[in-house]
């Protein structure tokens, strides 16, 4: 019995992955514009928590939300070296980025609503 639905698989999919290591990675995923956009965006959204660090430490969850900011910073870092060279790792990285900022929005909105954050 052939194979030829995996033939074809294989063939159609020649030249859209590269070879690193014994390791298959997908190649045109994002375009450069698109990495570009993310980084800047998420330099963005990383620069407005970490000028936020002191002000995070008054709250009750501070550990959280320093420990959460650490992390935007490393993910980030990982976003932009695999950039080029690993699009689904930068994917991953850039899911991973809005997943922890999200959450810190999450609990900053539930801070709001205890009354935790006050304006000047």
């Amino acid at each position: 019995m052939g194979t030829p639905n995996l033939v074809k698989i294989l063939d159609q999919e020649t030249g859209s992955f590269q070879r690193i290591d014994n390791v298959w990675r997908p190649q045109h995923l994002f375009l450069p514009i698109q990495t570009q956009t993310f980084v800047k965006d998420m330099n963005r959204r990383y620069a407005l928590v970490k000028a936020s660090e002191e002000e995070f430490k008054t709250l009750e969850r501070s550990s959280f939300y320093l420990k959460s900011v650490r992390h935007l910073e490393f993910i980030l870092r990982r976003a932009k070296y695999v950039r080029l060279a690993n699009q689904l790792a930068f994917g991953q990285a850039v899911a991973n980025f809005y997943t922890v900022y999200g959450n810190i929005l999450r609990y900053l909105k539930i801070d709001q609503a205890r009354g935790h954050l006050q304006p000047v």
